[in-house]
């Protein structure tokens, strides 16, 4: 299992966007299954339900992640998201934040909304 990098959301608001080096940009919980994925930006927390995960896309030799929650979309960037985009589809990712790792690195998370017609 994996360690948890921040003991609370209090801990990870004083840290912001910078947790340790050592840590992984994201937490996996391997032993449940996450109802909701959070995102970790700019010192806030929004989390959707991965019930609604319509779609979802590795692309550029594994240097961005694509999710579709309905009108909502997510682009992760970084490098190495391999096991982070399996991780997803598993549903064992909780929290995903802007981060260095050695084995994987989330330089940006952005949202967007797109018009269903």
């Amino acid at each position: 299992m994996k360690p948890k990098p921040y003991a609370s959301v209090h801990e990870m608001l004083v840290h912001g966007e910078k947790p340790p080096r050592s840590m992984l940009p994201y937490d996996i919980y391997p032993n449940d299954k996450a109802g909701f994925l959070t995102f970790a930006v700019c010192g806030e927390f929004i989390a959707l339900p991965l019930v609604t995960l319509g779609k979802a896309s590795l692309r550029s030799d594994a240097a961005s992640i694509v999710l579709e929650f309905g009108s909502t979309i997510v682009q992760i960037d970084g490098t190495g998201l391999e096991e982070l985009f399996e991780s997803i589809l598993l549903g064992k990712v909780r929290v995903v934040r802007a981060g260095k790792h050695p084995s994987c690195s989330i330089e940006t998370v952005r949202f967007r909304e797109i018009t269903l017609v």
